[in-house]
């Protein structure tokens, strides 16, 4: 039920969650699919905790549009 990732990219995390959570995430920078993120969550933690989660984390800039997300970028 958890979620574990230890220095996994950002496209393969993204694709966990995709099937964890039924959406449809996309990655717009291609550099930033390859950012490594070691994260753990919890079972009952919600796609809009775990994306508040990874955005604070790093700075990423990201919107929810219906059962999709688009990851655009590190913010500045």
């Amino acid at each position: 039920g958890e979620l574990i990732f230890r220095d996994q990219p950002l496209r393969a995390i993204c694709r966990e969650l995709e099937r964890k959570f039924n959406v449809r995430i996309d990655i717009r920078d291609p550099r930033l699919a390859e950012e490594l993120f070691t994260c753990h969550f919890d079972e009952t933690v919600g796609i809009q905790d775990v994306m508040s989660l990874l955005g604070e984390t790093r700075k990423l800039t990201y919107s929810f549009e219906k059962n999709n997300i688009i990851i655009r970028s590190l913010k500045k």
